[in-house]
This record gives structure tokens, C-alpha cells and sequence, in this order.
């Protein structure tokens, strides 16, 4: 949430015109809140997850300037439906053993979760990566 924030203080420094309104890390942070009170709900949460899609339908289209926008829906139907596949695919998602020592079925899929589990990491690095490269790769061609 706090990564959230930042970005959109950040964001509304740079260009208040286009600043993050609710980008993927708001999306994740929303995520972190509701995601517990669903994890009972195993793989029903597909289901969840399936309704929040067709709820989007009745959902106000809502065309926002900004420089990263994940409305709630539909993408908290995508949550959703990866919580119920998680349930199927890891034999005991609420275990308290959690990151490293989750036992996943069919084994040898530990590697799989590396990123799911340090995805904040990931994003945050990415993005200051990727915007360096463009500048340099703009440099030389200005």
C-alpha cells in the first residue's frame, strides 16, 4: 500500500494530468485486503472470480488519463480466479508454512512461485529499468 502511494505522489509531482489513480500496485494492495476473507472459499473462488467478470458488464466504463489504470473490474476477477486455481493446484494453500514451504502437487513447481511471491520486488525494479533503458536508447538516437 505504501509502494501505492508513493507511485501516485510521484506520479502527481511529475504530471498531475496523467498520475496513477489506481495502477497494478493499488490493484495488489486491494488484493491483500480482500484476498483473506475469500481464501476459505478455496476453489469456489473461481466462481468469485467468474462473477466479477460478468459484473463488469454492468460495471460504469470509466476512461481515466492516466499513466496506469487496473480498475477493480474486471481485475479483481483475475484474483479471484488465481486463488481458486491455487487451491486446487497447492494441497494446503492456508497452511501457515507459506512462502518456500507451501507443498505444491506434482512437485518441482516451487520455482513456479519465486515471482508470485516477490512480485512487488520485481515490479518495483523493473519499472526504474525499464525507463533507464529507453533513456539511454533515446539518448543515442537524439
Amino acid at each position: 500500500m505504501a509502494a501505492a502511494i508513493t507511485v501516485s505522489i510521484a506520479t502527481y509531482i511529475a504530471d498531475p494530468d496523467t498520475y496513477v489513480r489506481f495502477g497494478i500496485l493499488h490493484l495488489i494492495a486491494l488484493s491483500a485486503l480482500l484476498l483473506p476473507l475469500t481464501l476459505t472459499l478455496r476453489r469456489w473462488n473461481m466462481l468469485l472470480g467468474i462473477a466479477v467478470f460478468a459484473l463488469t458488464a454492468f460495471a460504469p466504463d470509466i476512461h481515466i488519463a492516466t499513466v496506469d489504470w487496473f480498475p477493480p473490474f474486471p481485475w479483481m476477477g483475475v484474483i479471484f480466479v488465481g486463488a481458486g486455481i491455487g487451491a486446487l493446484v497447492y494441497s494446503d494453500p492456508l497452511s501457515p508454512r507459506g512462502r518456500g514451504g507451501t507443498t505444491c502437487r506434482g512437485g518441482g513447481w516451487n520455482i513456479l512461485s519465486f515471482p508470485g511471491r516477490h512480485s512487488l520486488l520485481i515490479y518495483l525494479l523493473h519499472q526504474p529499468i525499464i525507463m533507464l533503458t529507453f533513456w539511454l536508447l533515446l539518448e543515442k538516437a537524439g
